[in-house]
């Protein structure tokens, strides 16, 4: 296989990274967000319906989807032809 854009190839090694630690990031800061503006009692309570696994899932493919554009980007290109 080779790829039409071989270039685009180096995305691979910035933003899936770059967006892995943003969203590593953003909630580090919501977690310290919620635990200041809301009591520790009612924590539970308000946050019942949300699901961690979820998340963490949806980020995921999230981040495999911005992988599969990067390759698609770089037009990937099987076989050979005959001149």
């Amino acid at each position: 296989m080779r790829f039409a854009n071989p270039q685009l190839l180096w995305f691979l090694l910035v933003i899936p990274p770059a967006m892995i630690a943003f969203f590593w990031w953003s909630w580090r800061v919501r977690q310290r967000l919620m635990t200041q503006f809301i009591q520790t009692r009612l924590l539970p309570t308000l946050t019942v319906g949300i699901s961690p696994a979820r998340q963490k899932i949806r980020l995921a493919c999230l981040v495999a989807s911005v992988v599969c554009l990067i390759f698609a980007l770089a037009r990937p290109q099987w076989g050979f032809d005959w001149e």
